[in-house]
């Protein structure tokens, strides 16, 4: 094989692969793609469909712990962005179940409506979330999930 013909198939594949993502990225319906390591997008609030509106889908996103302070976490995630002059995605707000030496978060995330398409950009969005007790002494879980999954700090 001659390195023009590698170069051109893997040209070819990255044009392909920005398309398909571009299209799921793309549309007003506030459903984003763009896998990475945290945020994946899971679920949506309030039924079937994701609340719409003029401020875009709220959506359960999931999240990672960020820093754990004394009576608070903080946590984030990599949301998927489509640049300016969009606005940007972020944390409406963070529902806390408390149960013995354990709390469960579910972070909602606002997308606003995206019109045509977009580049696959992605952004964090973080919060300190306040905790009863030391949370140094706590398990988190992602209530994203069902069952909800433990959160470590990495």
């Amino acid at each position: 094989m001659s390195g023009g013909w590698v170069v051109g198939r893997v040209a070819l594949l990255v044009v392909l692969l920005s398309l398909v993502f571009a299209l799921g990225c793309g549309g007003s319906d506030g459903k984003a793609s763009g896998p990475t390591g945290v945020a994946g997008q899971s679920g949506e609030v309030a039924g079937a469909t994701a609340s719409l509106g003029k401020s875009g889908a709220l959506r359960k996103t999931r999240w990672a712990i960020i820093r754990v302070g004394e009576q608070r976490v903080q946590i984030g995630a990599f949301v998927p962005y489509c640049g300016e002059p969009h606005p940007r995605p972020h944390i409406e707000r963070v529902i806390s179940h408390r149960a013995p030496r354990r709390v469960v978060l579910t972070m909602l995330v606002r997308y606003p409506p995206v019109k045509g398409a977009c580049v696959g950009e992605e952004i964090s969005v973080m919060r300190w979330v306040a905790v009863k007790g030391n949370s140094r002494n706590l398990s988190f879980y992602d209530g994203v999930t069902s069952p909800p999954q433990r959160r470590l700090l990495h």
